[in-house]
């Protein structure tokens, strides 16, 4: 009986131990906008510096990363067409902090680009 009271409080311990490993540090949640209209953009990447944790903003602008370490940490900011930004930022440890985002637009210069194609000769097929 002892062994299966130590075998069961193990098994606890070990289905337990990644949801707290996932709730230590904290959240970051914020609203990224567009820098002349105000407007949300959706779709834009927030990523923590360093890590691999991060989040796409949903329709209205609004992103939120859980389980960031908890101190100092830079959020990188992208969007196509837009320059990107970081920004310096305190976790606290099981806490939450908003950092909204005003993203410029940038104009993408590129270099010229020729489309070159052959029209296949049309096939006469005899009627039957």
């Amino acid at each position: 009986m002892k062994t299966l009271l130590i075998k069961l409080l193990l098994v606890t311990v070990l289905l337990t131990m990644p949801v707290a490993l996932y709730a230590a540090g904290g959240t970051v949640t914020g609203k990224i906008t567009d820098s002349s209209t105000s407007e949300s953009l959706p779709g834009a990447n927030v990523t923590v510096k360093g890590t691999s944790l991060g989040a796409a903003s949903g329709l209205n602008g609004v992103y939120s990363i859980s389980g960031v370490p908890s101190g100092a940490q830079t959020l990188v900011v992208s969007f196509i067409g837009y320059k990107p930004l970081e920004e310096d930022v305190t976790v606290p440890d099981g806490g939450k902090v908003s950092v909204n985002f005003v993203l410029e637009s940038e104009v993408i210069i590129g270099k010229e680009i020729s489309i070159l194609a052959d029209r296949a000769q049309e096939r006469k097929t005899p009627v039957a």
